[in-house]
């Protein structure tokens, strides 16, 4: 029996296209391990310092804006550029065939 962590269902991983788990939860694998004698304590995973989380958070926020602002250009320009390449022919053969 594995005591790591099986993955979300639908995960990038060999088992996560299957539509139920391979391996039962950690809790009930961790019960069990207890049951057949071993010493089981569980390990806090680390987490992100909450100052940490506040900062980057106005960090996030900016950085969306600007995604948002590059997208709105991005559609600007390529519209400019659509009717450039568009009109330019026929505002060309416009002028030499008058």
């Amino acid at each position: 029996m594995t005591v790591t962590h099986a993955g979300r269902i639908g995960s990038a991983n060999l088992l996560g296209a299957s539509g139920m788990r391979m391996f039962p939860s950690l809790a009930n694998r961790l019960k069990a391990l207890g049951v057949l004698g071993a010493s089981v304590t569980l390990e806090r995973t680390p987490q992100m310092p909450r100052l940490f989380k506040l900062l980057m958070l106005p960090v996030g926020l900016i950085l969306i804006a600007l995604s948002g602002t590059v997208v709105v250009l991005l559609v600007y320009v390529s519209v400019a550029l659509s009717m450039l390449f568009t009109w330019l022919p026929a505002v060309l053969l416009n002028t030499l065939l008058r």
